[in-house]
């Protein structure tokens, strides 16, 4: 099945591939999409595939694809973008089908990256406050009967 038809890509669309995040430009992108969006009559859709890491609006004609569309470049054994990208990877001593999966091994790869760097570091920082806040409890316990008793046996 066609790559346009089996995720629905119907039309003109813009493909970014890549995190969706604030810091990298994207709410800019977004804006701007907008704007080109209702200034020109030509129906587009932005097609967002990669890490979504901020709120991405619910706008008529942004679609987020996901890492489908990485796995697509990996597994697909046709070019997918060869009407845009032509045979420029073998220029580089590699075929297109070959360019694309590796395209899409490092889209994926770059997300589970990010995705594991993530839980790392939020198991971390859960795992430190947790012993922070047994540390804190220690300190702040009063004594028990039990320890008063101890106290006054190893006193005496």
């Amino acid at each position: 099945m066609p790559f346009r038809r089996r995720h629905r890509l119907y039309g003109s669309f813009a493909l970014y591939g890549g995190r969706v995040e604030a810091d990298n430009g994207s709410q800019e992108m977004l804006d701007y999409f907008d704007g080109y969006a209702e200034a020109t009559e030509t129906p587009l859709q932005l097609v967002l595939m990669g890490m979504k890491m901020m709120r991405v609006r619910e706008t008529p004609g942004i679609r987020l694809a996901g890492m489908f569309v990485a796995m697509a470049f990996i597994f697909a054994q046709h070019p997918l973008y060869h009407g845009f990208y032509g045979d420029r990877a073998l220029k580089h001593g590699i075929t297109p089908v070959t360019d694309q999966s590796i395209a899409g091994g490092m889209m994926i790869g770059v997300d589970f990256v990010t995705v594991f760097a993530a839980l790392f570091f939020f198991f971390w920082r859960s795992a430190d406050d947790a012993e922070r806040e047994e540390l804190e409890q220690a300190a702040t316990r009063l004594p028990t009967a039990s320890d008063v008793k101890l106290g006054s046996l190893s006193n005496g």
